[in-house]
């Protein structure tokens, strides 16, 4: 809406079309931390005590062996499929944007789950969250230009991701102390 305010026009099937690209490029990166977690969950994750606005079936997939990994991993690239088709439907400039953006959030978001658990200054996690930043902007990008406003939106956002990460990083913490167990990465 604020690349429309900035640039003019309006069109539904624009934002359907980046809704939908939202929607499963989220799903993909879920799809993603599970399958590089996977062997890390199967030892963290009590399968009764799930929060359930993110697992609404109550379980871990990959770790309950309820799906192979290679099953995961097949869903995932389906999903970098589908959601690339989508992309790719956005004016040039713009599907360019998006495009790179979804390819950096992978990449970083793959190096994140693969770091943190090795490291003694969190660079994964401050590296890690300009993915969840960057979402608003890919939305923006669909119709707007890599402009102030892009950048401004980076910016508000990035800290919220950081405080995000952190208090997400607290509560683990918390929970494993509960459980008599090592931190097993670190935080700040």
């Amino acid at each position: 809406m604020l690349a429309f305010s900035n640039y003019g026009g309006f069109s539904w099937p624009l934002i359907v079309t980046a809704a939908l690209i939202g929607l499963f490029g989220f799903e993909t990166g879920l799809v993603l931390k599970d399958y590089v977690d996977r062997e890390k969950d199967k030892k963290d994750v009590e399968f009764d005590r799930i929060t359930r606005h993110w697992r609404p079936f109550g379980s871990r997939p990959l770790p309950s062996g309820s799906i192979a990994p290679k099953n995961a991993l097949a869903l995932f690239f389906m999903l970098v499929a589908l959601t690339s088709l989508l992309i790719a439907t956005l004016p040039y400039t713009y599907s360019l944007y998006v495009f790179a953006i979804m390819r950096y959030s992978y990449l970083v978001k793959y190096g994140y789950h693969i770091r943190k658990r090795k490291q003694k200054f969190p660079l994964a996690q401050i590296l890690g969250r300009t993915d969840l930043a960057l979402f608003p902007v890919e939305g923006y990008l669909c119709y707007g230009s890599s402009d102030k406003t892009a950048l401004l939106l980076f910016i508000f956002f990035y800290p919220r991701a950081l405080a995000h990460l952190g208090l997400n990083d607290l509560i683990d913490i918390k929970k494993r102390q509960s459980k008599g167990h090592e931190n097993s990465y670190s935080i700040v």
